[in-house]
């Protein structure tokens, strides 16, 4: 991604994630509800833990989402910086609201790193021009390809029937 984008990628969804509202499932203002248990939220943290530890930058201050004590279900979400792929947080699945963000000199090595992983449930690839990402996402070695959005689940699923 061209410098040029990447400040303002990351200044995007900086933006975005700090206006996220944490907390139960069933208040309608809520934007992000509880990871699937504790242990999975405590998962999310290590790995954050780890690439802070190693050089990352969180970009979210985590006293904006006062219901992600450690402990809990519930997660304040993080965006981290200056990552690499020695970090877990890039090469794992993360199934919680924290995401690494990095900056690639070309399409090739966006792919190598998208695809430097042991898993492939999705990938997300944000560009104005379909076609380039068309043949990006032919490249992936993922189960799901996104175009300018991410996976995107509800927070009020139904029950058993």
């Amino acid at each position: 991604m061209a410098a040029s984008r990447y400040q303002e990628f990351v200044d995007g969804v900086v933006d975005l994630t700090q206006k996220y509202r944490l907390g139960s499932p069933l208040d309608p203002e809520t934007t992000i509800g509880p990871v699937v248990r504790a242990s999975a939220a405590e998962t999310v943290r290590s790995q954050v833990l780890e690439a802070v530890a190693r050089g990352a930058r969180q970009l979210i201050d985590e006293g904006l989402f006062a219901a992600g004590a450690p402990g809990t279900p519930y997660l304040a979400p993080q965006v981290l910086v200056d990552v690499d792929h020695s970090m877990a947080i890039m090469r794992e699945e993360t199934f919680g609201p924290a995401v690494g963000i990095m900056s690639v000199a070309s399409d090739e090595e966006a792919v190598r790193l998208m695809n430097d992983s042991e898993f492939g449930l999705t990938a997300a690839i944000f560009s104005a021009d379909a076609p380039r990402a068309e043949t990006l996402g032919d490249a992936l070695e993922t189960g799901t390809v996104f175009l300018n959005r991410a996976t995107i689940s509800t927070l009020r699923l139904p029950g058993p029937a």
